[in-house]
């Protein structure tokens, strides 16, 4: 199977493109088996692990950084699997899919606050995160932002193009720096046709999205700032590997949870003070990870589970 591809448009963001010569893998190299395709090792996804194990890109990663020789290992046998939990499942239902979208897959390397999509604007690549950790964010009129979604390595970005769209009405920035998969919009398309395994995939990962979404609704409405809190927190330490630290100001946290900052300060000291978390400098390191789930409302488990219900 081989999916057509174009030129790449003129106004392709090259700067968040890998800029050193010879850095780019070939198809052989893909179809090693590194990435899963050609493994038959036991049938555990990333969720199931309770985390991508610790072998991810440095928090503060900047273009260019490489991971690709970094594979992710299943932690039983050693034998790796794809760090993107979507690409993993194709990997696993379909082979010659997933073998034939590797030979047009793009890794990419990105610094956070770089903007991908803007609301209203084509959509020229899909992106499927590895390391890297990404935020949608309605923009008001008079200026005010509010994240309505998250996304890394459990998902990816420009679902639109699935839906046969040609913009979003949000804007897609990088939260957390690191690598992650580029591909064509058209591309995709051709790729998730109705029929194919992937086109099932991106079927149940469109409805964990609405399930997210709404339950994100009912949390904003019904439960307190410190358990939103907390609630975020976990979702973001489990989406950079529940790694020791990583990148969080208050002010952006505000945007997360739609509060004003002095808001975010007494929850963020609340939860210092109870011994869950140590804040400095705008890194965040969690101390004591159960006490956090203690500390969320119900919300962030019922996610949990209906994407184990949904994508395993």
């Amino acid at each position: 199977m081989q999916y057509a591809t174009s030129a790449a448009p003129a106004d392709t963001p090259e700067r968040y493109r890998d800029p050193r010569p010879g850095r780019l893998e070939t198809p052989d190299a893909r179809l090693t088996g590194r990435h899963g395709a050609d493994t038959d090792g036991p049938r555990r996804s990333l969720w199931e692990m309770g985390t991508v194990p610790a072998t991810r890109a440095p928090l503060e990663g900047t273009p260019g950084h490489d991971t690709r020789d970094h594979p992710v290992e299943d932690g039983q046998d050693g034998r790796p699997v794809e760090a993107n939990h979507l690409l993993w499942l194709l990997a696993r239902e379909s082979g010659a899919e997933y073998a034939a979208l590797l030979r047009v897959l793009e890794p990419v390397a990105l610094p956070r606050d770089a903007v991908l999509h803007e609301p209203g604007a084509p959509i020229p690549y899909v992106y499927f995160p590895r390391t890297s950790v990404w935020s949608l964010v309605k923009v008001m009129a008079d200026g005010r932002r509010v994240e309505v979604g998250t996304t890394g390595f459990e998902g990816m970005v420009g679902l639109p193009v699935f839906h046969d769209a040609e913009t979003m009405p949000f804007q897609c920035f990088v939260q957390v720096a690191g690598a992650a998969w580029q591909l064509r919009a058209d591309t995709f398309r051709g790729a998730v046709a109705q029929g194919t395994a992937f086109h099932r995939i991106m079927q149940r990962y469109a409805q964990y999205l609405f399930d997210q979404a709404a339950q994100s609704v009912a949390c904003n409405r019904l439960h307190s700032v410190d358990e939103r809190c907390a609630r975020w927190l976990l979702m973001t330490h489990d989406r950079v590997g529940r790694a020791e630290r990583f990148p969080l100001t208050h002010e952006f946290l505000a945007l997360m949870l739609g509060v004003r900052r002095a808001g975010v300060t007494v929850s963020m000291g609340a939860l210092q003070a109870a011994g869950l978390i140590r804040y400095s400098r705008g890194n965040i390191a969690v101390i004591d990870r159960a006490g956090l789930e203690g500390a969320s409302c119900e919300c962030y488990h019922s996610e949990r589970a209906d994407y184990r219900r949904l994508l395993g």
